[in-house]
């Protein structure tokens, strides 16, 4: 569950903060994109550079081996010195894991209520009742 999360939600954000706003700068907004007829508009803002984007993947590397309790392997030598960051952090990041399952209930159902408002209800045709 926890390489999962990671790989689909945290490591995205790290390897292209620009495109989901989390880069402060020159905000740009994009063509509008349409979803069901509804329009929206996209914000994205500068890359990071390139030094910033080598760090953001070697970040989301180690997050990605802290998940998926791994500890580097001997082709990234230069890894292998946060074997160590790894092992001390399992514990803490097991516990993160509980909290995220007794809040994952709520997280679902308030994505669901939000794309119920976002689009017709003739999508969701048992909700009318």
């Amino acid at each position: 569950m926890g390489g999962f999360f990671f790989l689909r939600f945290i490591c995205p954000s790290l390897l292209a903060p620009h495109a989901y706003g989390l880069l402060e700068g020159i905000q740009k907004t994009s063509s509008p994109i349409s979803f069901n007829g509804i329009q929206t508009l996209s914000t994205i803002s500068d890359p990071p550079t390139s030094t910033a984007q080598r760090q953001y993947i070697l970040v989301g590397k180690v997050l990605q081996n802290l998940s998926n309790n791994m500890l580097p392997g001997a082709k990234e030598e230069y890894m292998s010195k946060l074997s160590e960051f790894i092992t001390n952090n399992q514990d803490d990041l097991r516990r993160f894991y509980d909290d995220l399952l007794v809040c994952l209930p709520f997280i679902i159902i308030s994505l669901f209520l939000s794309l119920c408002a976002a689009t017709s209800l003739n999508y969701f045709p048992f909700l009318r009742y």
